[in-house]
């Protein structure tokens, strides 16, 4: 299990890494993501197993985002696929 939450600390570094890039208009957009990148953070920091850590809608919320940014942010949409991918693998 602990190298599944090392994969989902990455993804976090690598959604930091891509919202950093991007010139996103869309403050809404990016504050969605921001918020989820954030909540997920602060549950991992609490978590000493995956099963500690709550859901709330984090993937619900971030395919939204996927799709929203699909065609605008190939990038930033495969970023967040693969967040998505990380917490379903944790049954999150």
């Amino acid at each position: 299990m602990p190298e599944r939450l090392d994969r989902l600390r990455e993804a976090l570094r690598d959604l930091e890494l891509e919202l950093s890039q991007l010139d996103l208009r869309d403050e809404e957009a990016r504050q969605l993501l921001t918020d989820a990148k954030t909540e997920i953070e602060t549950s991992l920091a609490a978590a000493k197993q995956p099963a500690d850590i709550e859901s709330h809608t984090f993937s619900d919320r971030l395919t939204d985002a996927e799709v929203q940014f699909a065609v605008t942010h190939p990038n930033l949409a495969a970023v967040v696929r693969r967040l998505i991918d990380v917490l379903g693998q944790m049954g999150i």
